[in-house]
């Protein structure tokens, strides 16, 4: 098994620009951390905000209309008109 093993730098300069590279590094990582963390809570506040809206919507139209009464059980729906009987002996 090859194993490759980095010796470490003894240049004072090497270790500082290593430094600055891994500190920007994980200052960007912070930052785009933060970004996605924001547009997932502003995804979620707007289905929120989506599904509160329907709900009050619904119970709007809900409350204009008459409580479903026992003569009517399709939701307060009554048709009302005459009709005649025919005898199927007629035919």
């Amino acid at each position: 098994m090859l194993q490759h093993q980095f010796q470490p730098s003894r240049s004072p300069f090497a270790r500082l620009v290593g430094a600055l590279v891994l500190l920007a590094g994980f200052a960007i990582s912070l930052f785009f951390g933060f970004v996605l963390l924001l547009v997932i809570l502003g995804a979620l506040l707007i289905l929120g905000l989506a599904l509160y809206l329907r709900v009050w919507w619904i119970k709007r139209q809900m409350a204009g209309q008459p409580p479903p009464g026992p003569a009517s059980p399709r939701g307060g729906v009554t048709l009302e008109g005459e009709y005649t009987r025919e005898d199927r002996e007629k035919r």
